[in-house]
């Protein structure tokens, strides 16, 4: 019995003509991933993602026995920043909360914002259908698990004005916990030779990131989420296939 079952694989992947993909693209936020409620962002389940890019790699093992059929196994990264309205809003808050024309000079904050990184690892299938010698339509379906995580905050203090104060006033920041989640994707496209174009749809999970708050006191405070964050993209891509 274990003889035929090897036999069987071995015919399903002998003479495999195998492919590697390798493809970028641009991410475009989906659903209330893409919700710019400043109120309810990151931690309250608005994501204010704004369009972002998207890169990997994906390799493809053809069965022998199933000619338009093949199992795939790929890693993306993707990325999608922050919207402007969020910025102004949080840029806004922060100047609202401070008094910062102290005598002749004032104290301003720079921020650097934080952008959100995906990285799904996926399992899937694909199945083309050739029109004719240099051009084929497919389609993709896969799962597995994605790595998701948010990059700093930073809030920098800095002077106008010709005074200067003796000491420089540390950055805060907020930090994020990355986390992982299953995660799904399906999509299709062309190829044209050696080049694909395609658009997928990627469910990443439903994340409930945590935070951490450190003033420039060095004073730390943990920000629970009260709801989880539903993070959808769909990518358009082009690949080249060797």
């Amino acid at each position: 019995m274990i003889v035929i079952l090897i036999l069987i694989d071995f015919n399903l992947f002998a003479h495999a003509k195998d492919n590697f993909e390798v493809h970028t693209g641009i991410s475009i936020p989906s659903g209330s991933f893409a919700d710019n409620n400043y109120n309810n962002s990151i931690f309250n389940g608005s994501g204010n993602a704004v369009t972002g890019v998207s890169a990997g790699v994906k390799y493809s093992f053809h069965l022998n026995s199933l000619k338009n059929l093949s199992v795939t196994l790929g890693i993306d990264i993707i990325q999608n920043g922050i919207s402007q309205e969020f910025k102004d809003q949080f840029q806004q808050s922060i100047d609202n909360s401070i008094d910062n024309t102290v005598d002749n000079f004032v104290m301003k904050i720079k921020v650097k914002y934080c952008n959100y990184v995906n990285i799904p690892v996926l399992l899937g299938v694909r199945y083309k259908i050739p029109l004719n010698d240099k051009l084929s339509l497919y389609a993709d379906a896969g799962m597995g698990v994605n790595f998701s995580s948010l990059t700093d905050i930073t809030m920098t203090p800095y002077f106008t004005g010709s005074f200067r104060p003796q000491y420089q006033p540390q950055p805060a920041s907020i930090s994020f916990s990355p986390i992982s989640k299953f995660a799904t994707q399906l999509g299709g496209g062309v190829l044209i030779n050696n080049i694909s174009i395609g658009l997928h749809y990627n469910q990443l999970g439903i994340y409930k990131f945590k935070g951490q708050s450190t003033s420039s006191s060095g004073n730390i405070s943990v920000i629970n989420p009260e709801s989880g964050l539903n993070i959808n993209t769909y990518t358009l891509i082009v690949g080249l296939h060797f």
